[in-house]
């Protein structure tokens, strides 16, 4: 996972360079290995759709998808899905809650911020 700052429990990865206007919380999935450590991630982008200011969310969240995320539009919603590392281990799905940093402009996705208190490491 590419953090760029945060403590042991607040991860943030940063998309775009800049600050942000404000947050907007997100329903997200993780997919865990049995260490705790993040394996995959999915975010979904519902509310941050409604939040943008005409831009198409496909637009706004090229950034996320330049640095390895796949954008996806699906019957259940849009959503950005990142997979950290390839493994046949087993992992777990957690339905987590996320904040998604927008741009001042309402046109960019630049970072994500996950609290991961809860969430156990070995």
């Amino acid at each position: 996972m590419r953090i760029t700052s945060g403590s042991d429990r607040m991860k943030y990865i940063k998309f775009e360079r800049g600050g942000y206007s404000y947050s907007v919380f997100e329903k997200a999935d993780l997919f865990l290995l049995r260490n705790g450590r993040i394996q995959a991630m999915r975010v979904w982008l519902h509310e941050t759709e409604k939040e943008l200011s005409g831009t198409p969310i496909e637009q706004a969240a090229v950034a996320a998808i330049s640095r390895g995320w796949t954008f996806s539009r699906t019957d259940a919603g849009p959503s950005i899905y990142r997979e950290y590392k390839k493994t046949r281990a087993k992992v777990s799905k957690v339905d987590w809650d996320v904040n998604v940093d927008i741009s001042k402009e309402k046109s960019k996705i630049i970072g994500i911020e996950i609290d991961l208190t809860g969430i156990k490491k070995s």
